[in-house]
Parts: structure tokens; sequence; C-alpha cells
């Protein structure tokens, strides 16, 4: 398996997975917010309709999300705001 870290490229393609870093208890970040919009609100309505608070260690995986080439979005909690 090949892992690159890369900045995000939302039309990387379909075997692409897109991660995106949260922090507890913060709003999206800016590039988080571009996601969400090209997905219609999608990792929105992911957090609020779950149990994601960004804290460490946490993973919010979403499958096939409409709106991106990638095959999914993943995003990792962080913890703290700067983290």
């Amino acid at each position: 398996m090949r892992i690159e870290f890369v900045p995000a490229d939302l039309h990387a393609g379909a075997t692409a997975a897109v991660a995106v870093l949260a922090h507890e208890a913060a709003a999206l970040s800016p590039e988080a917010r571009v996601i969400d919009e090209a997905t219609g609100g999608a990792l929105a309505r992911a957090i609020a309709g779950g149990r994601f608070t960004g804290a460490k260690g946490q993973i919010l995986d979403l499958v096939a999300p409409h709106g991106l080439e990638a095959a999914r979005v993943v995003l990792v909690g962080v913890d703290g705001v700067g983290a």
C-alpha cells in the first residue's frame, strides 16, 4: 500500500482518500469548509449527526461523498486548537 501526504486535491481520482485534521470543539477549518461545500454539506451533517468531536484519535469516514471524485473523506481528530 502506498501512502502519500500532499495538499488536498478534490479531483484526485476515485482511489484517493482525502484526510482532514479536525480540532476539538472548533469550527470546520477553511480546508474542511471547501470539502463540505463541495459535498453539499455532507461533512457538517455527518459531524452533527454523530459522536465525532475532534478529540485526539477520533475518525469520521465518509465513503464515496457526493460531489468529489475521491473515494472517501477521512476526518481525523487531533485534539486542541492549534495542535
